[in-house]
């Protein structure tokens, strides 16, 4: 009801400040601010640096170019060296050998002679000898059969036109193979003429090793040209290339017109490379000979680029650091307090007085300039506040004003109790404007509140409170208990330090709750309840307020006093007083007032009639106190029933009491009938639990019926009869308790008539006839019995199963004539077949459960045996497991009758209903037969071959035999005879037969094979 307050501490004025936004866009341009500028000048000043950085990574790449250069230059120069002592021993070793006179006429030993020169020589690939002619006429490698020409060779016709030392281009050695470069040394006469000139052939692998100790860079490569540019050799390796022209060819001409080595860059195929080119020197000799280095400018410049790179990184990241640094230090230091000013100054204007600087530290002048424009704040925050303080008093007593009235005029229009304390709640949060409000009413016979109505954010805190009148106990200590006890006010203006309140301090801080106050209830002078009232203002409840809140709480009450008497009249006038349920005139009242809606809304209605089964019978036995009793406790389920059923929409109705042990309900606006089927489920949930009246379970079987609105009838009268009739024609449906009202239900009944009229026809006329189904002794395929089965062909309809007519015949009671109509045929049948079968032939007859109930059955059987004088041992009666149980110590005592006569007895169906240990011990059977269901999911499932097998071990155990039924695959043959059953049953034998069928499979031996 209170406004908030107005005044914050500083710390909550200081977060207000700060949570604004930035200025307005009209007042901002961009880099106009002290920020902006001050990243420029930043900026500027890195300039310079990354100037630096540049040149000195150009300089460096120029220091790494030259050496680079040098470095090649050395290698070339080191590799023409090398070249031209290569050179000088060969021309040395040739001016030796041409002082040989066996040089000049060389003999048979001369190549063995040269052999062994070469060895010591390995730098040298042949030595030889060559006649004027140019033919080879001795040389250190065999060369074939007759004499080599090389006279073609351009070191054999330099030596014999210049009759001095002379190299040879590169070629490839015709007795090595190999590339070499020759150098030739003639013979001359004192007479200036060539005798003789030899030759010495060089290796070119020289270059590869001075490449490899030279380290080159990744990449690079060293050539070795001649005087046409021809690829002599070549480091890494590319033996391709060997003889062709390089590249380089272009330069290379131009460099053999230098006498001085050379460097530079050059572009070949598209790469950029520093080559470094040199002659070799060594005189004439070693004309056009040049060796080449070349090195990938990418290589040579890689640790200049990456220095240069490193170091603009490093630049750019201080810069990035600097400019942070910039902006966030000049936003804490100069811009954010100039920014609080201005925007608490903006707060203010426009009305914001709760609005602070929150500058507690800075320079100086901005410091005291934010203390000035807080100050101000704080007063006219402080006046403002005292005139809003005096607006909410007159305010609230305005409101509590209005909800008295509110509630005087709700007393006047509302005659029922929960929707007046509900309309109560309403109007003290909406009008009010409480936090939330409820009611809390006492329990009869319980020390605990209920909470009958609330209003506001009470959902969850009402969901777990708990609030009891004993002061000894904490939740009785609180505000309502204290006011329902005393019969005044209690009020708390400061729940959270509140010790009466301490078993409710959690969820008061959870929700805020900071005021409370509860006001009791009378009803004619009497404490009935208490109304709370909740608040999230500390001291909320003034003398005042507290004054028009008793009027309240006192108005309510007297609006309960007039509801109560209006509501004990009317409650004898239209409910029950027994199971305080509407009677039949109030249900059809509402019933009538569901159906106009349902009309006027297109919308459909289901009344649901339930039956309490036999209920005579309890009266009769248990008494007429016990009766009313399950009335009673029937009433108080339907009734939980009907509060569940929130989830299945607006049922409209509740459970009413139409006659002595039938209730009704109305299922109210609905849209698909098929809810009054979930309701049904639902109440039988409920009511299959026995009752306990006087330490006794009652059992109770419910019998419902439903009738529908508009499909079944349009007048309350109509449909209750429907439903009703509904009850009492149901089909066998969910265990035949529920059922729906149709015309196609008159019908079914009719069909049911004419139905029962044949099959007493049946009787009178002996209308039905027998099939027998072998049974199969497992172990040898001989016949050991056959179960007889009733079969009716119906005139006009056919054949009938049994499970359509069997029934029947229970329930009106033709089933004891057929049952000894049955024993009789089959009897006088195994009595037939005493000449083919063997006397463990056995004949099993079924006996219901309507048989085993009747008192006679023992007698009549005795009688067919006596008369017909067939031996017992050959008969045998089958009990269902169901029946076995039902009938209890009679089907006990007409068992043991049977079994003194020498009849076998088996429990047919056996696993399928509930029989125990216990029941098997007591009954005095024979044979357990497996119902089918098992038998057929033995393959499939691991469960159903877990149940037979415990069978047969159960069986095993008791000494009793064990069959099989509806075996029908040779799978399940082999499992059930493995797990040691005795006997089988079913189609894969035979299916039911004729009694001629049967005698002759019973004439062929072994009928079945395994």
């Amino acid at each position: 009801m209170k406004a908030a307050p107005q005044q914050q501490s500083n710390k909550g004025s200081r977060n207000l400040a700060d949570s604004a936004g930035p200025l307005p866009a009209r007042h901002r341009r961009p880099f106009s601010g002290l920020r902006g500028r001050l990243l420029i000048l930043i900026v500027l000043t890195l300039l310079p640096a990354f100037g630096i950085v540049l040149y000195t990574g150009h300089s460096e790449r120029r220091v790494a170019q030259r050496d680079a250069e040098r470095h090649a230059l050395a290698l070339t120069l080191e590799a023409a060296a090398d070249q031209a002592r290569l050179i000088d021993d060969a021309h040395s070793v040739l001016s030796v050998l041409a002082e040989m006179p066996a040089m000049d006429h060389p003999g048979h030993a001369c190549p063995r002679f040269l052999r062994q020169y070469v060895r010591k020589q390995p730098r040298l690939a042949n030595i030889g000898v060559i006649d004027t002619s140019g033919h080879i006429i001795c040389s250190a490698a065999s060369h074939g059969t007759g004499p080599l020409d090389v006279s073609d060779r351009p070191y054999y016709q330099r030596a014999l036109a210049g009759r001095r030392f002379a190299l040879g281009d590169y070629q490839v050695g015709r007795i090595t193979g190999e590339p070499v470069l020759v150098a030739a040394y003639p013979i001359v006469d004192p007479t200036g003429h060539v005798r003789r000139i030899l030759f010495a052939a060089m290796r070119l692998d020289w270059l590869n090793t001075l490449a490899a100790r030279a380290s080159l860079p990744v990449g690079s490569v060293f050539t070795l040209f001649d005087s046409r540019g021809q690829v002599l050799a070549r480091y890494p390796h590319h033996h391709e290339l060997r003889g062709r022209l390089s590249a380089q060819t272009a330069a290379l001409r131009g460099l053999a017109q230098r006498r001085s080595p050379w460097a530079g860059r050059e572009s070949i195929h598209g790469r950029d490379w520093l080559v470094t080119y040199a002659g070799l020197s060594g005189g004439a000799a070693l004309h056009g000979l040049h060796a080449a280095v070349a090195i990938p400018t990418a290589v040579a410049f890689a640790a200049a680029n990456h220095a240069m790179y490193r170091n603009l990184a490093l630049l750019a990241g201080l810069g990035l650091v600097t400019l942070a640094l910039a902006w966030f230090g000049g936003d804490a230091l100069i811009l954010s307090p100039v920014q609080r000013l201005v925007r608490a100054a903006h707060h203010i204007a426009e009305g914001n007085l709760q609005a602070r600087t929150g500058i507690v530290s800075g320079p100086d002048e901005i410091v005291t300039l934010g203390r000035a424009l807080d100050d101000m704040a704080t007063s006219l925050q402080l006046r403002d506040q005292e005139r809003q303080t005096q607006n909410d008093r007159i305010a609230r007593l305005n409101r509590i004003y209005q909800v008295l009235s509110a509630i005087n005029g709700a007393i006047i229009r509302i005659r029922d109790r929960d929707q007046l304390l509900q309309e109560a709640c309403r109007i003290a949060v909406e009008l009010g404007h409480f936090r939330f409000a409820w009611v809390g009413l006492i329990e009869p016979g319980n020390s605990s509140l209920r909470a009958a109505a609330h209003a506001g954010d009470a959902r969850e805190f009402i969901q777990g409170i708990r609030v009891t009148l004993n002061p000894e106990e904490p939740e009785g200590r609180g505000l309502m208990g204290a006011a329902i006890r005393s019969g005044a006010h209690t009020v708390s203006n400061a729940t959270q330090d509140d010790p009466r309140l301490l078993a409710w301090r959690q969820d008061f801080v959870r929700l805020g709750i900071q005021s409370a106050a509860a006001f009791p209830l009378c009803n004619q002078r009497r404490g009935v309840g208490a109304l709370a009232l909740y608040t999230d203002e500390p001291d909320f409840f003034d003398e005042r307020e507290i004054a028009l809140l008793d009027e309240l709480a006192a108005d309510t009450s007297l609006g309960l006093e007039h509801i109560e008497k209006d509501r004990q009249l009317n409650y004898l006038a239209y409910w029950d007083p027994l199971t305080n349920l509407p009677n039949r005139s109030l249900f059809e009242d509402r019933l009538g007032q569901s159906l106009r809606r349902a009309e006027r809304a297109g919308t459909q209605v289901v009344v649901l009639i339930v039956d309490i089964a036999h209920f005579s019978r309890i009266n009769d036995t248990k008494g007429r106190v016990a009766g009313d009793r399950v009335l009673q406790a029937v009433a108080g389920r339907l009734g939980t029933v009907v509060r569940d059923s929130d989830s299945l929409g607006d049922l409209g109705s509740q459970a009413a009491r139409l006659g002595s042990h039938e209730f009704g309900l109305v299922l109210d606006q609905i849209s698909d009938p098929v809810i009054a089927k979930t309701v049904a489920e639902r109440i039988d949930a409920r009511l299959i639990e026995p009752i306990t009246v006087d330490d006794d379970e009652i059992p109770v079987t419910a019998l419902m019926g439903a009738a529908v609105y508009p499909d079944d009838g349009t007048q309350p009268e109509e449909l209750v009869h429907k439903a009703q009739f509904a009850v009492h024609s149901r089909r066998e449906e969910q265990d035949g308790r529920f059922a729906f009202y149709s015309p196609a239900k008159d019908t079914a009944a009719k069909a049911r008539y004419a139905l029962e009229n044949d099959l007493r026809r049946a009787v009178d006329n002996d209308g039905f006839y027998l099939e027998y189904q072998p049974r199969v002794d497992a172990r040898t395929g001989y016949l050991a019995g056959a179960e007889a089965l009733l079969r009716w062909h119906r005139p006009g309809h056919g054949r009938v199963p049994p499970d359509q007519f069997v029934p029947v015949l229970e329930e009106t009671g033709l089933i004891d004539q057929v049952g000894e109509w049955v024993a009789r045929t089959a009897f006088a049948q195994r009595l037939a077949w005493s000449s083919v079968v063997s006397d463990s032939f056995v004949m099993s007859v079924n006996a219901s459960s309507h048989e085993l109930r009747t008192p006679d059955y023992v007698s009549r059987i005795r009688r067919l045996v006596q008369t017909m004088g067939v031996r017992p041992g050959w008969l045998e009666i089958e009990i269902t497991e169901t029946g076995l149980v039902e009938t209890g110590n009679t089907t006990l005592e007409m068992l043991t009758a049977l079994k003194e006569l020498g009849l076998r007895l088996s429990v047919d169906d056996f696993g399928t209903g509930y029989s125990s240990l216990s029941y098997l011990r007591q009954f005095p059977v024979d044979t357990l037969k497996i119902d089918q269901s098992f038998v057929r999911d033995i393959i499939r499932h691991d469960e159903a071959m877990s149940i037979v097998r415990s069978i047969i071990a159960l069986a095993r155990g008791l000494k009793l035999a064990v069959v099989a039924e509806g075996v029908e695959t040779g799978e399940q043959l082999q499992l059930l005879v493995a797990e040691g059953c005795h006997e089988m049953q079913g189609y894969l034998f035979s299916r039911p037969i004729s009694a001629d069928e049967l005698e002759a499979l019973v004439k062929k031996r072994p009928p079945f094979q395994r």
